[in-house]
């Protein structure tokens, strides 16, 4: 009896709860997927992630140990200064995606902006 409770209560989470884009959105899904985005890039590329207060939390606690990582909030990137300007990438959501975007292309306008989209459609932008 207790199994077959256990067994429903976790199929019932899997199947209707976890696999809804509200509950990937109240849990930034998205931070833990630049997170594992970031876990791809070499150690010798400097990344910038611009997003908002709360959402760099998750990102730097899987990140603290990576050299040249920054999280910063967007008004912040003005004033970045690459340690090689041919080897850094700039990362961030929807969250001031224009402002970032037209700041950045002024400021170097040799980077390449590329979309990644998760299973549920939500999107974060690279710069590099």
């Amino acid at each position: 009896m207790l199994a077959s409770i256990g067994i429903f209560n976790g199929f019932k989470y899997h199947y209707f709860w976890a696999n809804k884009i509200e509950t990937a959105q109240s849990f930034e899904k998205i931070m833990m997927d630049i997170s594992r985005y970031i876990d791809t890039v070499p150690n010798s590329e400097e990344v910038f992630l611009a997003v908002g207060n709360m959402q760099r939390v998750p990102v730097r606690m899987f990140q603290w140990k990576r050299p040249k990582f920054h999280d910063l909030h967007p008004a912040e990137l003005a004033d970045i200064k690459p340690m090689n300007i041919r080897h850094f990438q700039i990362i961030f959501t929807d969250f001031e995606k224009n402002s970032i975007i037209n700041s950045m292309k002024t400021k170097f306008p040799e980077l390449k902006l590329s979309e990644f989209k998760n299973n549920f459609g939500i999107s974060f932008y690279v710069m590099k």
